[in-house]
């Protein structure tokens, strides 16, 4: 009963999900100038990309499915909210990435490494030669969306150890709420291949509610780290 009633307003839950990206990136961008921490937050900058082009990607989701107009403009629509997911992911990814390589040796290793996925799967995104064996969504939620989510969870953890040795409790318990979150999110928008308009029941919900969940969750531990930095 109560997964069919929020099945039937998954609009006013995809727009939610879609303006909570942007609390993401105001509550970096906000505090770059006023932070004692310019190496965090210039780390976290690559979060702030993240939640702009997450959050301009799902909003055109909603445009395309809820305003009339020709197919084939719909269409595009759809295209470009695509490259504004898929590039939110590789942004994710390079924020996860900053934190754990210091070298700049290993930098262009693993860059080099992640550089063919990250160029196959915007190809994919381009031409979907694969339509027949696996859908588009599949590929940027699989390939990119889930470890990028992922290895933001290990990142937020791996800073979280540097304040602990330092005895702060309580911003290393903010470092892992966000990176719970951030997991939960990999596994909800990274393992359940589904966009709106379309929708599953996940332990009787919407996945996008879920997911809606998980961003409100990283939204709000990353207002509060971003605070605790503030001059």
């Amino acid at each position: 009963m109560v997964g069919q009633f929020l099945l039937d307003n998954l609009t006013i839950i995809a727009v939610i999900y879609g303006l909570s990206f942007f609390v993401i990136f105001f509550a970096v961008v906000l505090q770059r100038g006023q932070s004692a921490n310019f190496e965090l937050v210039n780390t976290f900058l690559l979060l702030a990309g993240f939640g702009l082009l997450h959050g301009i990607g799902d909003i055109l989701f909603v445009v395309a499915h809820n305003f009339g107009g020709v197919q084939e403009h719909k269409q595009t629509v759809i295209q470009i909210a695509r490259y504004f997911l898929a590039g939110s992911f590789t942004f994710l990814y390079l924020f996860g990435l900053s934190v754990f390589l210091d070298k700049s040796k290993q930098k262009i290793k693993w860059s080099v490494f992640a550089a063919p996925v990250i160029t196959l799967v915007f190809f994919v995104i381009t031409t979907n030669p694969f339509d027949h064996i696996i859908e588009t969504q599949v590929i940027y939620r699989l390939f990119l969306g889930f470890p990028s989510a992922m290895l933001a969870s290990m990142a937020l953890l791996k800073m979280s150890q540097r304040f602990r040795q330092l005895n702060l409790r309580g911003i290393v318990m903010d470092f892992r709420g966000a990176a719970l979150f951030f997991f939960l999110y990999g596994i909800f928008a990274g393992l359940f291949f589904v966009s709106y308009p379309n929708s599953i029941l996940v332990l009787g919900l919407p996945v996008q509610l879920l997911r809606a969940a998980a961003v409100i969750g990283i939204a709000f531990f990353t207002v509060r780290i971003m605070a605790v930095f503030k001059l």
